[in-house]
């Protein structure tokens, strides 16, 4: 079984990521045929925090590479149908 990073992070919509967010809808993961955990990544258009969390977190470079290297990242609109759905599976 796959762990999850479970980051509870509702963020305004974000463009700067050096994050390879992975295209696979989540609810596909079973196909996925590797060890890498996964980062759950939520954010709401609305939300603020988003411009600081990419200019000083997901814009790093080391920080882009590690995430990477050892996550499936999916970035999930957390009021989206199925954004809203997940966000509350995982009780968010």
């Amino acid at each position: 079984m796959k762990k999850i990073l479970f980051l509870v992070l509702l963020l305004f919509s974000c463009n700067k990521s050096n994050i390879n967010w992975s295209d696979i809808a989540f609810e596909d993961i079973s196909t996925i045929s590797n060890d890498k955990n996964i980062m759950l990544y939520f954010y709401a258009d609305w939300w603020g925090p988003c411009k600081m969390l990419d200019a000083d977190t997901f814009s790093n470079q080391n920080v882009a590479n590690y995430t990477n290297q050892n996550f499936i990242n999916f970035k999930i609109n957390a009021e989206s149908k199925s954004g809203v759905k997940l966000f509350n599976e995982f009780k968010g």
